[in-house]
């Protein structure tokens, strides 16, 4: 008796422990344990409360038996619960998974886990219980828009009437397109700009739009901006121009001239002079510097100061606008070649820069590298900074030019230089007076236009090549409201109605009548355009039409069309829009 139990040891059979010793292969030592190992087996089977038999696993359940996932590549959980003849849990029990259509859904063939790979439904399939039970879920992938991606989050335009596609990427939540969802499209205000059913977007007249694409409950909205060229200037080898309020400048940069904190060699496209100021009222070019002035007044240059021409006190060159010394506040600049010139509101004239010639106006033959005064009382409407002198217009229509006359362009009569404003020649009330390099033009208050100075090429566009020194009438019954005296050998004017002409020298196209042959007079430029402005460059030229179109066409080296280095061009295309 054991703790209350009877303990029944097995029968000895016959030979006793010897035989069993001999029947196990065992030595005489054994025996004991023999003995002692019969009894703690019979004790142990005493002491249990119950003896579990094994169960079989006889089936399985999905949970949950259907899933749907709503992007590309979503992963998804099922979960398997294998049973035995119990109803209880046989968590050890090995289970397989499969799919009907890999295209749709994979699985991960020992956990469930489930991975969409293109829209549509597939069986998932878990079996157990030594491929004898087996259940399914279905497994459903429909793509629903996340979001909507465009082409381009902001549409600048520089004049009505232009269009750009715009697209939109529909996309699900991890980032991958959803096919044949329908895209609405919608503009916040039809008087800027309107859009088609399928993305079009064109431009009306100037203000902001939202251009808004829809999927759903999904959406991305484009900003569209639609705003105008103006104020555009040919330099010798670059372009400054204001679009909107901004002032972008593009062509030659090794002096830093267009004014984007840079000086590479150049910049193909329209590039942002960097503020401030960050608006702009005018921008005029030149040779290696250029100048602007913002709506305030505020007075800027930059480029080459080698002479004192950016007008700040000394001789470094910025490749940022900088701040001009003296006077506070501008209604006009014009950029020189080493020199340059302004206007303030109230009429007074100064110049700064290099002065051999006497090209800045104040009696005297020294760089001056702040603003300084123009000589004479007078009260000016307009100073133009040319090649090494200047003309200016005063308020009663007087035209004087000044500095170097060797080619006659001071139009006086005479060859000599002058260090203060001397009369141009004629008895003409002026309305505005262009300096080049070598020549000047001017237009009356009547619309005549004249040009004097050195005549080679045809620029003078009287039909001659002869050299003037006085104003000698440009041919053609025109009436003219500008002409731009360019900074090489050609010229180029704009009608009262929008004509546009040029004349000179050629061989780049700059003339803008599709050939390369010089023309003594004004010949129409190519093209349906009504012009509002052009000027003229080294071996280019440029201008802007009637609602703000801006363009370019001559030689191209340096980027000066900003066309994107196209190359030279003989008749106007467009600028291309900035980045």
């Amino acid at each position: 008796m054991v703790n209350g139990h009877r303990i029944v040891l097995p029968s000895i059979p016959s030979g006793g422990w010897k035989s069993i010793r001999s029947k196990l292969g065992l030595h005489r030592s054994a025996t004991a344990r023999i003995l002692s190992c019969g009894v703690f087996l019979v004790l142990a089977a005493c002491n249990a409360e119950q003896v579990t038999a094994p169960t079989t696993p006889t089936s399985i359940t999905i949970d949950p038996p259907s899933l749907s996932l709503t992007a590309l590549n979503q992963e998804g959980r099922l979960t398997a619960t294998v049973r035995d003849e119990n109803g209880g849990p046989k968590e050890e029990a090995p289970v397989t998974w499969t799919t009907s259509d890999r295209n749709v859904v994979a699985v991960f063939a020992a956990l469930g886990l489930v991975t969409s790979r293109g829209e549509g439904t597939a069986t998932i399939t878990a079996t157990s219980c030594s491929g004898n039970c087996s259940a399914t879920a279905t497994v459903t992938v429909n793509q629903e828009a996340e979001s909507v991606a465009l082409s381009d989050s902001t549409l600048i335009f520089s004049e009505a009437g232009v269009t750009v596609q715009l697209t939109a990427k529909v996309v699900d939540a991890e980032g991958y397109p959803v096919a044949g969802d329908t895209v609405t499209w919608s503009t916040s205000h039809l008087g800027v700009a309107t859009v088609s059913s399928t993305g079009l977007v064109t431009s009306v007249a100037t203000g902001t739009a939202d251009i808004t694409a829809s999927s759903g409950s999904a959406s991305a909205t484009a900003l569209v901006t639609v705003t105008q060229w103006s104020s555009i200037s040919a330099g010798v080898f670059h372009t400054c121009s204001k679009l909107g309020e901004g002032a972008y400048c593009w062509g030659e940069n090794l002096s830093g001239q267009l004014g984007d904190a840079a000086t590479s060699s150049y910049r193909s496209v329209a590039t942002h002079v960097v503020g401030p100021p960050n608006t702009w009222q005018s921008v005029s070019a030149r040779y290696d510097h250029s100048c602007g002035y913002a709506p305030s007044g505020e007075g800027y240059c930059w480029g080459e100061n080698s002479r004192g021409q950016i007008g700040n006190g000394d001789t470094t060159d910025v490749s940022v606008p900088t701040a001009m010394a003296g006077t506070g506040s501008w209604g006009s600049i014009s950029a020189g070649w080493y020199h340059s010139c302004g206007v303030t509101p109230s009429g007074e004239g100064y110049c700064w820069g290099e002065n051999p010639r006497g090209q800045l106006g104040n009696g005297d033959s020294i760089d001056v590298w702040t603003p300084t005064p123009v000589g004479g009382s007078r009260t000016w409407t307009s100073i133009s900074a040319g090649g090494n002198f200047s003309c200016g217009v005063t308020t009663s229509g007087e035209g004087y030019c000044w500095g170097y006359n060797y080619y006659r362009q001071l139009g006086d009569g005479t060859r000599t230089s002058r260090s203060v404003p001397t009369a141009v020649s004629g008895g003409h009330t002026w309305a505005s007076i262009s300096t080049g390099r070598y020549h000047s033009c001017g237009v009356t208050t009547s619309g005549d236009g004249y040009c004097w100075g050195y005549g080679n090429y045809g620029r003078l566009g009287n039909g001659s090549t002869a050299h003037r020194s006085i104003p000698t009438l440009v041919s053609g019954a025109h009436r003219w409201a500008t002409i731009a005296a360019g900074s090489r050998y050609h010229t180029c004017g704009v009608t009262t109605s929008g004509e546009g002409y040029c004349w000179g020298r050629n061989s780049y196209g700059q003339v803008g009548d599709g050939a390369m042959t010089n023309r003594l007079i004004p010949t129409v430029i190519s093209g349906e355009h009504v012009w509002e402005s052009i000027s003229t460059g080294g071996y280019h030229a440029c201008g802007l039409t009637v609602g703000g179109g801006a363009y370019c066409w001559g030689r191209d080296e340096y980027g000066g069309l900003g066309n994107g280095l196209a190359g030279d061009s003989r008749v106007p295309i467009k600028i291309f829009m900035p980045n």
